[in-house]
């Protein structure tokens, strides 16, 4: 078969190892996430493969770099307990990706994993008021910055990082900007560069069947590996299935004509 095996690779075959109720986005999506595969050399089996587990994986797996949703996994309650205040608190949606503030012999340690901006919480505000200082300004950039995209960017962090990498190539400013990572022509673009910087390792840990090292480019943790070892085994099942088909079909031959019989009246 000529051509690569992304040239091969057609929108049912990729729309076979997801849900039907992607089938939309994929339709939408797929040829210009393919476009940006080619355009940067990311045609092999391997790479290709790995492109639709990562996407399994990080859209979950609805085939779209839509902004993440609010969910018990990002909400934090913000309660002011100052000075007695009973207050039944209020959903903070993406609170989780705040930076936090802790204190180890009582210095403080502020955590910036995802580089968000500390948010101080409500009684902060109620003493500064208290004292007559002005309210510090909440930036929200838990919300701000947000998961969106192919290979998903969450905190101002990774936004700045990926500006970093891709940005100039790609003239955009993903910090100022962060939503322009949840266009999908914009996300496919982002997606294939970063990629591409991994090639190599990728198809050699691809080829090796150590989808956990493979998915370590996109997630240090190696979270949701598996996503790329259930779209090879698809994959390559439904070639199976597809092959198979067509050796019966070999077999059996072409259909025969129908033989019609005339009828005869008396």
């Amino acid at each position: 078969m000529a051509g690569t095996f992304l040239d091969n690779l057609t929108i049912d075959d990729v729309a076979a190892l997801f849900p039907p109720s992607a089938n939309e986005r994929i339709k939408a999506n797929w040829p210009l996430i393919a476009e940006q595969l080619k355009e940067r050399h990311l045609t092999s089996r391997e790479a290709v493969l790995y492109v639709l587990g990562t996407i399994d994986a990080e859209t979950k797996p609805t085939f779209a770099p839509d902004p993440e949703q609010s969910s018990k996994r990002s909400q934090t309650v913000d309660k002011a307990g100052y000075a007695g205040i009973h207050d039944a608190g209020t959903v903070r949606p993406f609170g989780k990706y705040d930076s936090t503030i802790r204190f180890a012999k009582g210095k403080p340690i502020i955590n910036k994993q995802l580089g968000n901006e500390y948010y101080r919480g409500k009684d902060d505000a109620l003493m500064r008021a208290r004292h007559g200082d002005p309210p510090i300004p909440d930036r929200n950039e838990g919300e701000k910055y947000r998961g969106r995209g192919f290979v998903q960017l969450t905190g101002k962090y990774n936004y700045t990082v990926m500006q970093r990498m891709v940005g100039t190539e790609l003239d955009i400013d993903l910090v100022n900007n962060p939503e322009e990572a949840e266009d999908p022509e914009t996300a496919a673009q982002i997606m294939a560069c970063f990629l591409a910087r991994h090639r190599s390792t990728i198809e050699k840990e691809m080829k090796a069947g150590d989808y956990e090292k493979a998915r370590k480019v996109v997630n240090k943790q190696g979270l949701a590996w598996r996503k790329i070892e259930r779209i090879v085994t698809a994959y390559d099942a439904a070639q199976e299935k597809k092959a198979a088909k067509a050796a019966a079909a070999r077999v059996m031959g072409p259909p025969r004509p129908s033989t019609v019989i005339p009828r005869i009246t008396p």
